[in-house]
């Protein structure tokens, strides 16, 4: 068959298995895995111009993944520094026995168990945003974990692209680098892809000669074009519109990253013993485990136990660079790669089966409520954006005293004590902790919950126990309003239209005034050095 004729059947192939494994609720990663392991086994050798295309889609994803790695702003974050790091360590330690006795050396075993610590960033921000759990306390918590995992992959394809070292090319790289990351060549970045933006196929151009140029140089310099891709990305970090470069580059990355997966399983070839499947099963439930076990336990010194299960969970699934990370690594250090792919593969399966299962597990992860006799006129749930500038608000009416703030976020929770607010740790959702609420003189419950099922579960419990009491929740979109309308509600906020009709307001205040509001940008400042990115963060 020739080359075109097979990348049009494959595209076929991968677009009648996407969908199926989509109706099974498994990522389409697992189905271009599957499709070129059965591919590579009943049929004849996939062309080497998938392993280029395939190759190129690495590149772009690294290129991409650079563009978001801030290490500045991740550091200060230390529960997920603490947590992420020595989850890395204790897993590779854990799993480093494991490979070894897979009959890998013991380079290749610490290698292997490195990379397979890792979780996939793409699965998990899928499932977060279907299930509507990006923006909760353990949907960023997780992402952050997840960033944080991929600066340590970072350094892995350091180590599995070096090769024989060109040490007058490094140097003049190292120095080219430098150069670029200058505060006057960023600027200059900045009005370069300013401009740009204004032609989308000459950005598109741009974004593309420049990750593999800066990738080839790398090559030449002795490391990988896939290291130099991450770094290119690493170099626009910082630029005001490296969001519209990844928008042209994004269809493209996942277009190519279908080859190289479809390419990855077609190594497989064949299917295993029956002892080897055995093992591999039991070594994929091992790894999911050890993750899930090792992560909550960690998580555990932080957070409550539903929020460390809930993280534990999105971190359990294998990663997209530990396929990678091992494709790079093999030519150096002799990996099993059918073996280790078919590992990954089982242990895809099995933690998006343990997230399908997630009420069933939070429900173990039950804690016992805290027991509160007293009752107070107004309860507030959840502080951290929407809910922060409520209780400033109280605070100015005298009704401090009289307000119950309930935050999932421990640090919210101290921050909140020391101001002097009654503030307690709890999950607000929960509703064993709902039945523990004392509402005898409660007269107003606000919750600023981002989940609408969170939301519609407060509100029935609450209106059982006290019909007359007044509910206010938010909502994202009109038909999660309306859902909770018909659950009891008494008033639903919609911060994005709220955020709309200020937006027309100021059109209109424009259109016949012909100018603006005042910007008012010597309060935005004077926020930001005081740390309050969000709305009266206290």
């Amino acid at each position: 068959m020739q080359p075109l004729q097979e990348i049009a059947a494959l595209l076929v192939l991968a677009a009648v298995f996407s969908l199926l494994f989509r109706f099974l609720k498994q990522p389409s990663v697992i189905a271009y895995i599957v499709l070129g392991w059965l591919l590579g086994t009943f049929f004849l050798k996939l062309s080497p111009v998938l392993q280029l295309l395939g190759s190129l889609g690495i590149a772009s994803l690294l290129f991409i993944t650079g563009l978001h790695l801030k290490p500045r702003e991740l550091l200060a974050d230390r529960q997920v520094v603490a947590v992420g790091t020595l989850q890395f360590l204790l897993l590779t330690l854990l799993y480093v026995p494991l490979f070894y006795f897979l009959q890998h050396s013991l380079p290749a075993a610490l290698f292997l168990a490195a990379s397979s610590s890792f979780a996939s960033t793409v699965i998990a921000t899928k499932l977060l945003s279907d299930t509507k759990e990006l923006d909760t306390f353990h949907g960023r918590k997780a992402l952050g974990i997840l960033v944080l995992q991929d600066i340590f992959a970072a350094v892995l394809i350091f180590f599995a692209g070096v090769g024989k070292l060109n040490f007058p090319v490094l140097a003049g790289l190292v120095a080219l680098l430098v150069f670029f990351n200058t505060e006057r060549v960023r600027k200059l970045l900045d009005k370069l892809l300013a401009y740009m933006a204004r032609f989308p196929e000459e950005l598109f151009l741009l974004g593309f000669g420049w990750f593999l140029g800066i990738g080839l140089l790398f090559s030449w310099a002795g490391l990988s074009l896939d290291l130099g891709a991450l770094v290119a990305g690493m170099l626009l970090g910082e630029v005001l519109y490296k969001e519209h470069l990844e928008a042209r580059l994004r269809p493209l990355r996942d277009f190519f990253l279908l080859f190289f997966f479809v390419y990855l399983g077609a190594q497989i070839h064949g299917f295993p013993a029956f002892k080897q499947l055995v093992f591999l099963l039991l070594a994929a439930a091992f790894l999911v485990s050890s993750k899930l076990g090792i992560t909550y336990l960690l998580g555990r010194r932080y957070w409550s136990r539903k929020t460390s299960l809930q993280v534990a969970l999105y971190l359990s699934t294998a990663s997209e660079f530990s396929f990678i990370l091992a494709y790079l690594a093999e030519p150096l250090l002799q990996i099993n790669l059918a073996q280790y792919y078919l590992l990954l593969l089982f242990s895809i399966f099995f933690a998006v089966g343990l997230i399908q299962a997630k009420k069933l597990l939070l429900k173990v992860a039950r804690e016992q409520p805290p027991r509160l006799s007293h009752s107070y006129r107004i309860i507030l749930l959840g502080c951290d954006r929407l809910g922060s500038k409520i209780a400033w608000k109280l605070r100015e009416l005298g009704l401090q005293d009289e307000l119950l703030v309930v935050d999932i976020n421990p640090q919210i929770v101290r921050d909140l004590l020391r101001q002097g607010y009654r503030a307690i740790y709890a999950d607000a959702a929960d509703a064993y902790f709902l039945e523990s609420l004392s509402l005898d003189k409660t007269e107003l419950l606000v919750s600023t919950l981002p989940s609408p099922d969170d939301n519609a579960l407060i509100i029935k419990h609450v209106k059982f126990r006290k019909p007359e009491l007044t509910v206010v929740v938010v909502a994202s979109t009109v038909r999660d309003a309306l859902q909770l309308y018909k659950a009891g509600a008494d008033y639903v906020v919609l911060p994005y239209f709220l955020a709309a009709e200020v937006l027309a307001e100021m059109v209109e205040q424009f259109c016949r005034e012909k100018q603006l509001p005042n910007t008012k940008l010597e309060e935005l400042v004077k926020r930001l050095c005081a740390h309050q990115e969000h709305p009266e963060k206290l």
